[in-house]
């Protein structure tokens, strides 16, 4: 095997010896400081079997190469020449070399990269090192894919590391099914929770519950929605939330986290910092509520029993929606952005939503007892009763609207009351003005009818009826405070007419229990019928006098117009006879047969009057009551009293 006949073309520096040992058990040296007609093209390079130091110090009299053993050629006959020989075989007779030729000695394999780069340092300079297809700008280009290389290669892991740390988030650790088992009741335990009487979780329930929240430490409210969407978790996250922050639970040392916590102690908003064009309230954490009221939406209803849970999201919204009557420019600061109203809005509806279903923290909340201490009863329920609601009005309507169905519970009883006396002392809290419009009523028209249909059941017992089963409501101290209380809500058309309807019908009501029982107590009925019918054409009055920015007081005739649009023929007065004289039918049939009232009875239903001819069917049942002992003019006159101007006794209905 043969070399091809080249020679180096790096030039040569005097006075210098390099050498370095290469592949193949051959070693170069070259001899620099030659006689120039030594160093032809083929005498300053030769090749010969390396002995021992003798020849290495005689070869350096010359430029040599020293060679290892002959390489067996393919010939039994003959051998290759050692590496850097010259070329032709030699027989091993040990025939003399030919002429030396300077070989292209090969280099041991390696990774491209480190062929083109990677230079190890020696003690000597070989120039067939050299490289000529290697410069500058292709170690650039080399350098710049090694840097994107590593670049990627970083990136990749830091992502690695992301997507390892959620998957191995503390609440990832946690067995659904235990937290679910832990904030699971027993039969006895939900019956006793519902009743109002205290409950003990086990051990066990209450050491599952204080690992969760213990890994729930280091988590913001988003965050712990994230992974409880992401795990399953949610509704028992909800749960266990609910059963530590209820009073009426024991669960021995565990508390609520304090990212949760926190939202539910302290108020919702702190003053911005001064500055041009910046809100001038901020809301840190907002959207911490909303993630706080999306958990809680889907845990158990029948745990929302009195919570401080709710308490505090009632005071949060309050919060939020004193800062929104405040002003429109809110703030947020994680992330920092100005809120709009339609997403301030969003959140304290979802938040009212949540809480809708917790009668006592509702209770609470208007009533104003055992709700946190930032919380300020009237200026919260003002605030919430008169926020801009826009579509998301049934928020409000959900959180009071069992009251009115509920009414023969004290709890309901309760705070129908706090509610009505809200509105009429501060009745003037409920004029926004507008200085394209003058006072306009603060109420939303569909927020003032949702209140107006709540309170329905107890507007005769405000007046001092006693009928209502109910001992808690508080009658109105006169004629003045309940107008200012209708007004409030009658300046929203739809709520007057839902009210003036109402107090007819209460009137009624009572005209036809005075005839039905005409002699226990007979001015008692009359006097709360007097009061309702007066409070209610002053209420009207003040309504259309303080919303609708006139300039002069309303007229007597226009107030009547207005309730008669809204209540029709029964603005008369007249149909308290009716029903009158329909009760008196009960107790005293033989009314039925005075001529003028039995041509006015329904063919084939007896007892019943016709609503034609109310005026003729009043004369002839006063005339017939007169002459028949019952005490109608005791009750006209009751009537007369509760029509008066001033403060009201304490007489009422049965």
């Amino acid at each position: 095997m043969t070399f091809g006949d080249k020679t180096s073309k790096h030039p040569v520096t005097a006075g210098l010896v390099k050498s370095r040992s290469v592949g193949y058990g051959v070693r170069v040296v070259s001899r620099i400081d030659a006689p120039a007609a030594d160093r032809s093209r083929n005498s300053d390079v030769h090749v010969a079997p390396v002995s021992d130091e003798t020849d290495v110090a005689r070869h350096l009299s010359a430029p040599a190469l020293e060679a290892g053993p002959p390489v067996p050629s393919a010939d039994p006959g003959t051998t290759e020449p050692p590496v850097g020989t010259a070329a032709g075989p030699t027989t091993t007779s040990g025939a003399a070399p030919g002429p030396l030729r300077t070989p292209r000695l090969p280099r041991p394999a390696a990774p491209r990269i480190l062929r083109r780069l990677r230079r190890e340092p020696t003690d000597a300079y070989n120039p067939l090192d050299y490289d000529p297809r290697i410069d500058s700008r292709e170690r650039e280009r080399v350098r710049i894919r090694r840097i994107a290389i590593v670049t990627v290669s970083a990136l990749v892991l830091m992502g690695l590391a992301i997507v390892g740390a959620r998957s191995t988030s503390p609440l990832d650790r946690l067995d659904l099914s235990d937290l679910r088992a832990a904030t699971t009741l027993t039969t006895e335990q939900g019956r006793d929770l519902r009743a109002g009487l205290p409950i003990t979780l086990a051990a066990d329930q209450t050491e599952h519950i204080a690992l969760a929240f213990q890994d729930m430490a280091a988590l913001s409210v988003e965050q712990i929605a994230a992974v409880g969407d992401r795990t399953g978790t949610t509704p028992a996250i909800a749960d266990a939330i609910q059963l530590v922050g209820h009073p009426m639970v024991d669960t021995g040392d565990t508390r609520l986290p304090a990212t949760i916590d926190d939202l539910l102690t302290a108020s919702a908003t702190v003053p911005a910092v001064p500055a041009p064009g910046l809100p001038s309230i901020d809301i840190p954490r907002f959207d911490d509520y909303g993630a706080l009221a999306a958990i809680l939406a889907r845990g158990t209803t029948g745990l929302r029993t009195g919570t401080d849970v709710d308490r505090g999201l009632i005071a949060g919204a309050a919060s939020i929606a004193l800062a929104a009557a405040a002003t429109t420019e809110l703030g947020s600061d994680t992330p920092y952005r100005r809120l709009l109203p339609a997403e301030v809005t969003g959140t304290i509806g979802a938040m009212l939503d949540v809480t809708s279903d917790d009668l006592t923290a509702v209770h609470d909340a208007v009533v104003g007892t055992n709700m946190p201490a930032f919380y300020e009863r009237d200026a919260s329920m003002l605030a919430l009763l008169s926020h801009d609601w826009a579509d998301r009005h049934d928020s409000m309507r959900n959180l009071i609207g069992w009251v009115g169905g509920d009414y023969r519970t004290p709890l309901a009883g309760q705070t129908a009351n706090a509610l009505a006396h809200l509105i009429a002392d501060r009745h003037d809290a409920f004029v926004r003005f507008r200085p394209d419009a003058g006072p306009t009523a603060a109420l939303d028209p569909r927020v003032a009818r949702s209140v107006a249909e709540t309170l329905r059941p107890y507007l005769s017992a405000l007046a001092g009826d006693r009928r209502t089963p109910t001992s808690d409501i508080v009658m109105f101290t006169g004629s003045e405070q309940y107008a200012n209380f209708l007004a409030v809500l009658g300046a929203q058309p739809d709520a007057r007419r839902v009210l003036n309807n109402a107090l007819i019908d209460a009137t009624e009501s009572l005209a036809g229990d005075f005839g039905t029982n005409p002699y226990t107590p007979v001015t008692a009925n009359g006097t709360i019928i007097g009061r309702l019918t007066t409070a209610m054409y002053r209420g009207t009055q003040l309504a259309a006098e303080r919303y609708d920015g006139r300039d002069e007081p309303v007229s007597f005739d226009d107030v009547a117009a207005l309730v008669e649009s809204d209540i029709g023929q029964r603005a008369s007065g007249r149909t308290a006879d009716l029903f009158i004289a329909q009760g008196l039918l009960y107790s005293r049939p033989e009314l039925a047969l005075e001529p003028t009232l039995a041509a006015h009875l329904r063919p084939g239903q007896r007892n019943q009057l016709s609503w034609e001819q109310v005026d003729v069917i009043g004369f002839a049942m006063q005339r017939w009551a007169r002459a028949n002992g019952v005490p109608f003019d005791q009750f006209t006159a009751g009537i007369v009293d509760g029509r008066q101007p001033g403060l009201w006794s304490s007489t009422g209905g049965r």
